[in-house]
């Protein structure tokens, strides 16, 4: 096979990956938007905050999402604070990588130090989002309701 129809099959099948990662992306977004009841009380909970009762990084992403999706900014932040820096974050990453792929560059690599700080933030903002004292405890999966805050149980 020659160079050029290696580099253009590289292309299309990138191409083909982020149109079906956007596809399916798009499609979850609409089941967390349309379908509260998915997000509520699907029965899915966190394995860490099952087995330790402690909530992880990730507890509140989901419905955090939703409430994001369906224009409530203050009720998202109030699942979890953390997905305002990692899901932008994140996004920005694929977009460069897929860029990157269609372009041919050279893959940027990741130090160390990004992933060890990025590693140390995650569980600084677990640990913190524990502490049973003001104003950390701000930083648990909480649901707003009528201006009110409700701090969220995650079990079954």
């Amino acid at each position: 096979m020659s160079r050029f129809l290696q580099k253009k099959w590289v292309k299309i099948a990138a191409a083909a990956l982020g149109a079906a990662a956007l596809f399916v992306g798009a499609g979850a977004l609409w089941v967390l938007k349309t379908y509260p009841q998915a997000v509520y009380s699907s029965g899915l909970s966190c394995v860490w905050y099952q087995l330790t009762g402690y909530y992880c990084a990730g507890c509140g992403i989901t419905r955090g999402l939703h409430e994001l999706l369906n224009g409530h900014w203050y009720a998202a932040f109030r699942m979890n604070p953390f997905m305002f820096v990692v899901i932008p974050a994140a996004c920005v990453l694929a977009v460069w990588e897929i860029s990157r792929i269609l372009r041919h560059r050279p893959s940027i690599p990741l130090k160390p130090w990004m992933v060890w700080t990025f590693l140390a933030l995650m569980i600084l903002f677990t640990v913190l989002r524990n502490l049973p004292w003001e104003p950390f405890c701000q930083l648990a999966p909480t649901q707003v309701l009528q201006g009110a805050c409700i701090r969220m149980s995650m079990g079954i």
